[in-house]
């Protein structure tokens, strides 16, 4: 699975908010905010080569902040 492929997989099911990981928090530039990253749960995770590096794309909610999206780490 390419990175774009898991991104359109983690959209097409609703996750649509780009999400930075920034220490223990995720930024979306989008809003220019940040949410506590204890706040969100891990609903799935999707694996992908980039430059011979294995990353992770991770699709998350958060009920708190009533948001849905994702981060690659």
């Amino acid at each position: 699975m390419t990175k774009n492929e898991a991104i359109d997989l983690v959209k097409s099911k609703g996750y649509s908010t780009d999400f930075t990981l920034n220490d223990d928090c995720l930024y979306c530039s989008a809003q220019d905010r940040e949410y506590l990253l204890s706040s969100f749960k891990i609903e799935a995770e999707h694996p992908f080569t980039e430059n011979n590096q294995t990353k992770t794309l991770k699709a998350v909610s958060s009920t708190e902040y009533n948001l849905s999206g994702y981060f690659i780490n």
